[in-house]
């Protein structure tokens, strides 16, 4: 039996009533958005055409840059995944919200994940989780958070090779392909780390919102 996860605050669209289309002669529902604890048996409940299986979740090989392996420093120290994994994904999540990896003019890469100081120990480990390594932190300078922050040229030139380095104020920025082909299993801790970063719950009703300056991102977030 298949069957539909969540808290009694979440939202499904159910058919409240139905309106008939003078065009088609046939009664159509009207579909409302319903707390899960507001439905009873026998509502109506609508959910996608397709539902993907973790079954169907096929992990994307990730390309290791071997030829700049011996040029880069602290390689022992980090952990390069050989295929996505659910780590790996939720990292990117918090990186393609708060966080962004570029060239500096001494030609040093460097990259960072801002976040409040109550989200701190859940992003070291985040990032230690998924590549091995612990950042460094610094406060912002605005004073109202940090930044976790590393310095490695290995991680640009493997996040490049695989399509899952984020450009900075890239408005044509999508979910990146190597995570969308890998399924559901693995959209989900993306989703996941990208709402921590850019996303928010409001307190009165439990609505989610997302922001973004992409409407690529936007798009794929909604469907």
């Amino acid at each position: 039996k298949n069957s539909i996860e969540g808290t009694l605050e979440h939202r499904l669209k159910m058919c409240k009533k139905l309106w008939y289309n003078n065009k088609t002669g046939l009664n159509e529902p009207i579909w409302e958005w319903i707390k899960i604890k507001d439905i009873s048996v026998g509502d109506i409940i609508k959910i996608p055409n397709k539902i993907v299986m973790e079954d169907d979740c096929i992990p994307q090989q990730l390309e290791i840059p071997i030829g700049i392996i011996s040029r880069c420093k602290y390689f022992d120290d980090m952990k390069l995944p050989k295929v996505m994994n659910e780590q790996l994904a939720e990292f990117l999540g918090l990186l393609y919200g708060d966080g962004c990896m570029g060239r500096l003019e001494d030609n040093s890469w460097k990259g960072g994940i801002s976040c409040h100081r109550n989200e701190l120990e859940s992003v070291i480990n985040c990032v230690k989780n998924a590549l091995g390594f612990i950042p460094s932190v610094y406060d912002d300078k605005n004073g109202h958070g940090v930044s976790v922050n590393w310095d490695s040229k290995l991680l640009a030139h493997y996040l490049d090779c695989n399509g899952l380095r984020k450009i900075p104020y890239d408005k044509e920025l999508k979910i990146p392909d190597k995570i969308m082909k890998s399924g559901i299993k693995f959209i989900i801790p993306f989703l996941r780390g990208l709402f921590s970063a850019d996303g928010s719950v409001a307190k009165t009703d439990g609505q989610c919102s997302f922001t973004t300056c992409s409407k690529n991102m936007a798009f794929q977030v909604k469907h």
